[in-house]
């Protein structure tokens, strides 16, 4: 099984206070969406991580995470069949 990346979104809050009228920002999820390759087949798809798991990983962290993600629902999937 191969992960590409295609893009990732980052959703955000908005925080406004009595204080201050301009919102602040505050980076809360992250959609990645991905193409997974396993023999022939291509199936896209889209991970929801909250933003604080997703700072703390590089790339190949992100891959990796996403990989075992796909891995555990594929066997899911696959024991449900039986």
């Amino acid at each position: 099984m191969k992960i590409l990346i295609k893009h990732i979104d980052i959703a955000y809050q908005d925080i406004t206070t009595f204080d201050d009228s301009e919102p602040e920002l505050t980076p809360v999820d992250v959609d990645i969406h991905y193409e997974m390759y396993k023999g022939q087949n291509t199936m896209p798809g889209k991970m929801t991580l909250a933003f604080s798991e997703y700072e703390s990983m590089n790339h190949y962290e992100l891959v990796h995470h996403v990989q075992q993600e796909l891995q555990q629902h594929l066997q899911a999937f696959e024991h449900d069949k039986q």
